[in-house]
């Protein structure tokens, strides 16, 4: 029965099934399961706010999960109210009617709503060479990422490097974006895995007729940056992460991972 432990149901409260869909997606995150459990009470806000109101309804309710013994269920009523509450004034608000919504759209609030109430900046001193493949993605992590951290970020944020090659003199380019979700299409066919998915969505496209500030000196004026980031003859897209963060008075590893292309 222990394995079984925390398989609680959620009763539906008049057409909330997508907020329940959602909920247990979520509970299913372990790392973060045990995180909220166990280690969220000195990241959480203590002035109240509704983000706050809503992070704690929601750990609260994973508790009650845990300490529940299948078969069973729970009524969300608490994380309803406040889920509903912190919806008030934002662009997610035709959600508090109660009828079916779509549930991708309610997880992207209830995460956004768990890192509003936990970020803070953190101080992050890059330990890696210029030179190095990491060092500009750790540097745009440091400016863009870091400013507003919160431990949501380890389960749920990447950091997306676009390339840029131009064909004339082999010049390459590079941009950082952050994403805290991540779309991709699916192959020209019926059925494929995820990794099909990710390679159809990165794969290299041509962009012609342009030519890099190395192959034409006196670009159109008002042009440069915007064509220089659009531009090349041969574009690709992979995704990296940290090869070292030195956090505080912690370093942390992890490799470097490339999208196969």
């Amino acid at each position: 029965m222990e394995s079984k432990k925390g398989q609680i149901g959620l009763q539906n409260l008049g057409n909330t099934c997508y907020l329940n869909s959602l909920l247990q997606c979520l509970r299913h995150v372990p790392d973060l399961t045990v995180f909220l459990n166990k280690h969220s009470d000195s990241w959480i806000h203590e002035t109240e706010s509704k983000q706050v109101n809503l992070c704690k309804a929601y750990r609260t309710l994973i508790q009650d999960m845990w300490a529940g013994k299948p078969p069973s269920y729970l009524r969300p009523e608490g994380f309803l109210f406040h889920f509903r509450k912190a919806l008030e004034g934002t662009m997610f608000d035709h959600m508090i009617e109660p009828r079916q919504h779509d549930a991708h759209e309610g997880l992207i609030f209830l995460i956004d709503q768990l890192h509003e109430a936990m970020v803070r900046p953190l101080k992050i001193n890059v330990i890696a060479s210029e030179s190095s493949a990491v060092y500009g993605a750790l540097t745009a992590w440091k400016e863009r990422v870091a400013p507003k951290y919160s431990p949501i970020v380890d389960y749920f944020w990447g950091l997306m490097q676009v390339s840029v090659t131009c064909e004339g003199c082999k010049n390459v380019s590079c941009r950082y974006e952050e994403f805290a979700e991540l779309q991709v299409e699916f192959p020209d066919k019926k059925a494929a895995t995820l990794e099909e998915c990710m390679d159809h969505q990165f794969k290299g496209e041509q962009i012609d007729e342009y030519q890099c500030s190395n192959c034409s000196p006196d670009p159109p004026k008002g042009s440069g940056s915007e064509a220089k980031e659009a531009s090349c003859s041969n574009s690709e897209a992979h995704l990296e992460a940290a090869s070292e963060l030195d956090l505080g008075s912690e370093t942390f590893q992890s490799e470097w991972v490339q999208v196969p292309r």
